[in-house]
């Protein structure tokens, strides 16, 4: 109980972070970047289940993304918390297919299939062809970002009354579409929440049993839920005859996601609910108060953020030429930085987009500097395919000093088998480890462990998302884009020391680092030019551009060109208004 304690006494130094930890009812903590929510979040559920939730009983800890998700259970883990059969940590939609869909699909008559797994994009993409055939099969008539349009509203769980306003057709394009994945035994993603929703609502014995299995419920990033997710909360927490107990924590003004269904005002309503206690914090341990002060001219809403870091710059930097004099700028920067003793680990580079960040990593890499950029379109980094990350790593990046530990590594092993686990099966991945030499393919290691036990592993209905993403990887190193990728270039995927993390702007969003460089940001990118027609689309840029500054404790670099490079080629343009506004021009 040491480490909880310590934990604890922690919180007890933050007014507002103790007063969200001792609240005994429904609670939501609004809580500012670099604030501390998911130390308080997770020590808060690791003092629930040691004190307050005896067993047989659980709790179920919900996020957004599998790393979150890895990030909070081994946190838990840390403060000596040890598994329990009824607890769950994992992402939401895992949460739906392994708590509801699964046990009571087929009891409640909502799945009809005897098994239900996940569409693959290619599945998806498959069906919605053959939708496609039997609602419009001459494709004349066929309206333009169809899939698309059907794919958001069904995110936002419009009703019939918000269909009316789309295209005609493409209600029953959606429905023929969901047909075509039931008869092949799929869902998607949408359907799974769909799905979850039904029979959370409409079913009380379901509710009962969720209601007597999990005593607490805690969500991670609150803002990012998309309105079907909210609906499961209030379902379970928030109707009359409820009995689970709700911890969630967010912030609008981190809220990046409307373009996955994500709807920041439900945050705003839960918090406002007359059962649920309001907990706003102001302490931001992080960013320098430079950077904070700043920062905040993009902050939506009016909360107090505060922080006692004294310093932080934030920079601009002019590059005439467009994004390869950014480029060459920002390898200037890292070498800069290197040199005044920040190491490469802490330091991230963010980009607008996806293809700027691929030419960044040439250009770093060019200039001798280590850089990653996670390219989602080859595979997710689900537990499963970041177990096998961490596996390379660890064989062929020096073992204990690669920044993974082999118990650590066992331990998600076990945790993956579960019920399949033999003592002999650790032993087997052990002996793989050891045995993999520098000039092994990342193919043949992810062979070895599906040998190991993987694919065991991977039958378990409470892996199906992890069995698709672990296919797609197989995929792309085997005849795909990383064809011929060598299991030391896999591992430096899994790096966590010596190296510069690239991301996007909506993906640098839980991430933190002692210098933030940023490049793109240029009027029509930084914000996209499509924002300046919606408003709506417009306040989520400027949440997204808080979210990027934030992420730096000590130092952000800013760079633009007034260029930006179209697929019709380069047009002048102006920097962005975005850095007028932080008084950098």
């Amino acid at each position: 109980m040491k480490k909880i304690a310590d934990a604890i006494a922690e919180l007890r130094a933050n007014d507002r972070q103790w007063e969200a930890f001792t609240t005994a009812g429904h609670c939501v903590v609004l809580a500012p970047p670099g604030s501390g929510k998911t130390k308080l979040l997770t020590t808060r559920m690791a003092f629930d289940l040691a004190k307050r939730i005896p067993e047989p009983f659980g709790a179920a800890c919900l996020t957004l993304t599998n790393a979150a998700a890895d990030e909070l259970r081994r946190r838990v883990a840390s403060l000596g918390q040890p598994r329990r059969a009824a607890n769950f940590i994992g992402t939401v939609h895992s949460f739906a297919l392994n708590s509801i869909v699964i046990p009571f699909g087929r009891l409640c008559g909502v799945v009809t299939s005897e098994s239900l797994s996940i569409a693959d994009r290619g599945q998806e993409a498959s069906a919605f062809d053959r939708a496609v055939d039997l609602v419009y099969p001459d494709r004349a008539h066929l309206p333009a970002l169809a899939r698309s349009t059907i794919e958001h509203a069904r995110k936002r769980f419009e009703g019939p009354e918000d269909w009316v306003k789309h295209p005609e057709g493409l209600l029953n394009l959606r429905d023929a579409y969901l047909a075509e994945l039931a008869l092949d035994g799929l869902v998607d993603f949408v359907g799974l929440v769909e799905k979850a929703v039904d029979l959370v609502e409409g079913h009380a014995v379901v509710r009962q049993f969720l209601s007597a299995k999990f005593k607490w419920l805690y969500i991670d990033e609150y803002q990012d839920l998309t309105p079907g997710l909210h609906r499961l909360v209030e379902a379970l927490c928030l109707k009359d005859e409820s009995t689970v107990k709700l911890f969630a924590v967010g912030d609008p003004d981190q809220a990046i996601l409307g373009f996955m269904g994500a709807r920041p005002e439900l945050l705003n309503d839960l918090a406002e609910n007359k059962l649920v206690h309001k907990v706003p914090l102001e302490q931001n341990y992080r960013s320098g108060s430079d950077i904070l002060s700043r920062a905040k001219v993009f902050k939506e809403t009016t909360s107090l953020v505060t922080g006692d870091n004294i310093g932080g710059t934030v920079t601009a930097h002019y590059c005439p030429g467009g994004i390869t004099k950014q480029c060459e700028k920002i390898v200037e920067l890292t070498v800069e930085v290197d040199a005044a003793g920040t190491p490469l680990h802490e330091v991230v580079v963010i980009a607008p987009n996806n293809s700027i960040c691929v030419s960044v990593v040439d250009v770093l890499r060019n200039a001798g500097l280590s850089a990653y950029f996670r390219n989602n379109e080859d595979y997710r980094l689900t537990q499963a395919t970041a177990f096998v990350e961490a596996c390379a790593a660890w064989a062929l990046r020096g073992r204990e000093t690669s920044g993974y530990r082999l118990k650590n590594l066992l331990r998600t092993w076990s945790h993956l088998l579960d019920s399949k686990w033999e003592r002999r099966r650790s032993v087997r991945l052990v002996q793989l480890l050891l045995e993999s030499s520098a000039d092994i393919s990342a193919a043949e290691l992810i062979g070895g462990l599906m040998s190991a036990g993987l694919s065991l592993a991977l039958t378990r209905p409470h892996l199906a998302d992890d069995a698709v993403e672990v296919a797609r990887m197989r995929a792309a190193v085997t005849s795909g884009r990383l064809s011929g990728l060598s299991a030391a270039k896999l591992a430096e995927h899994a790096m966590v020391i010596g190296r510069v993390e690239v991301t996007t702007m909506t993906s640098s969003k839980g991430l933190e680092f002692d210098c933030a460089l940023i490049l793109g940001v240029d009027k029509g990118r930084v914000p996209f030019f499509a924002a300046e027609k919606d408003p709506e689309q417009m306040r989520e840029e400027r949440r997204k551009f808080y979210v990027t500054l934030t992420r730096a404790r000590k130092r952000v670099d800013i760079c633009y060109s007034g260029v930006v490079e179209w697929s019709s080629g380069p047009r002048v343009t102006a920097p962005s208004p975005f850095l007028g506004e932080l008084g950098l021009l």
